[in-house]
C-alpha cells in the first residue's frame, strides 16, 4: 500500500475517534444524572449541606442529647396532657407554648384515645402503663424487663431512643369519642383568672369534667385511684406468671407492688394535710376570663 494512502487511513482514523470523544463529552454535559465510576472522575464535588442543617449540626454540637430531648417532650405535649402541680417559678413555661417543659416536672400524662391501646412488646392490653420521653406506651413490667434485665439494651423497643426508668411516667388513658354528625354535646361554663394557669367549672356539678388544655393539674384523688388500680393490675399479672412457671415476672412484678404500695401511703398522707388551692397566682377573683368548653356524651 502506498505510504500516501497510509496517512489518510491514519487521520481518518483519529478523525473519527475525535469525533466520538466530543460525542461523549457534550451527552455527559447535557445529561446531568449521568454518573461516571469514581476511577474516572478527575474532580470531587464537596457534598452540600443545606442552612437547616448546619444549625442541626452546630446545635447538637454544642448541647448533645438537648436537641432530641426538646424535640421529644414536645412531642408529647402537643399530643397529651401534661399534669403537674406548678409553682411560681414555672410560671413562664405556662404562658409561652413554645417553651419545652421540663420532663422532671411532668407528674403523669393524660391520653384521650378512641382506641384500646396494646403494649407494643407483649402485645396485650396495658398492665400499669407507662410513658417515655417519646411518647410511646408500655406495660411497666414489660419496659422494666427491656431497661433492667436487657442488658445495655436501655432504648425504647419502637424508635430505639434512650430511655431510663426515672423517665417513665405514670400514663392516664382517658376514653373518648370523635364527635360526628348528630352527636350530643354537653358544655360546661368555665372561668379562668386572668394570671391563673388551670380553668376551674363554675357550679359544682360539673368536677368531673375535664378541660382541654396542654397542662391540667395533678389530682391526687385521681392519682390515688390510678395506684390502687395498678396494684391490683399488678397482682393478678403477678399470680398468672407464677401459675405458668415463670417466677422471673413474677419476682419484678412483686417489687414493683412493693412501690407502689409505699406511693400509695405517700399519696394518701398528702390528701389529709395538703390545703385544698385553685392555684391562682395572686389575682383577684373577680378579674378572670369567662367561656364554655364542649364535652361529647359517649
Amino acid at each position: 500500500m502506498p505510504q500516501s494512502s497510509q496517512n489518510t487511513i491514519v487521520q481518518m482514523n483519529s478523525s473519527i475517534k475525535l469525533r466520538q470523544r466530543v460525542q461523549t463529552e457534550t451527552s455527559a454535559r447535557d445529561e446531568p444524572n449521568v454518573s461516571l465510576h469514581p476511577q474516572w472522575s478527575t474532580k470531587r464535588v464537596p457534598v452540600r449541606r443545606n442552612y437547616s442543617q448546619n444549625i442541626y449540626e452546630v446545635n447538637k454540637n454544642e448541647n448533645v442529647g438537648k436537641v432530641e430531648s426538646e424535640v421529644f417532650v414536645d412531642f408529647v405535649t402537643a399530643n397529651c396532657q401534661i399534669l403537674t402541680i406548678p409553682t411560681k417559678e414555672e410560671v413562664e413555661f405556662f404562658k409561652c407554648p413554645d417553651i419545652p417543659f421540663p420532663w422532671d416536672r411532668v407528674l403523669g400524662v393524660r391520653c384521650y384515645q378512641t382506641e384500646v391501646s396494646k403494649c407494643p412488646i407483649c402485645l396485650e392490653g396495658l398492665t400499669a402503663p407507662r410513658m417515655g420521653k417519646c411518647g410511646h406506651i408500655y406495660c411497666l413490667p414489660c419496659i422494666k424487663y427491656c431497661i433492667r434485665d436487657g442488658g445495655d439494651f436501655h432504648k425504647c423497643a419502637v424508635c430505639f431512643k434512650p430511655i431510663e426508668m426515672d423517665d417513665l411516667r405514670r400514663v392516664y388513658i382517658i376514653p373518648s369519642a370523635v364527635p360526628t354528625v348528630g352527636d350530643e354535646v354537653t358544655f360546661t361554663l368555665v372561668r379562668r383568672a386572668k394570671q391563673s394557669i388551670f380553668p376551674k367549672a363554675v357550679h359544682d356539678t360539673a368536677k368531673q369534667h375535664r378541660f382541654l388544655s396542654r397542662f391540667d393539674l395533678l389530682d391526687l384523688a385521681e392519682q390515688l385511684t390510678q395506684i390502687e388500680g395498678e396494684i391490683r393490675a399488678l397482682e393478678s399479672y403477678a399470680k398468672d406468671y407464677e401459675s405458668y412457671g415463670s417466677s422471673m415476672q413474677a419476682i419484678s412484678a412483686k417489687s414493683s407492688i412493693r412501690k407502689l404500695k409505699s406511693e400509695e401511703k405517700k399519696v394518701r398522707c398528702e390528701i389529709e394535710t395538703l390545703p385544698p388551692s385553685d392555684f391562682t397566682l395572686d389575682v383577684e377573683s373577680n378579674n378572670c376570663y369567662v367561656y364554655y368548653q364542649g364535652k361529647v356524651v359517649v
